[in-house]
């Protein structure tokens, strides 16, 4: 199966995107939750 190269290029960028999309939600959330258990500490 031959793939053009545009096709791949496409699929390339669409996966950063998700790929980034994802981290940062990920990143976001680890973060919420550290400040969240940070602060019952400090309770």
């Amino acid at each position: 199966m031959v793939i053009p190269t545009y096709a791949f290029l496409a699929i390339a960028i669409v996966l950063a995107i998700v790929i980034g999309r994802a981290g940062t939600i990920l990143r976001e959330s680890i973060t919420h939750e550290m400040k969240k258990s940070r602060r019952e500490k400090f309770l």
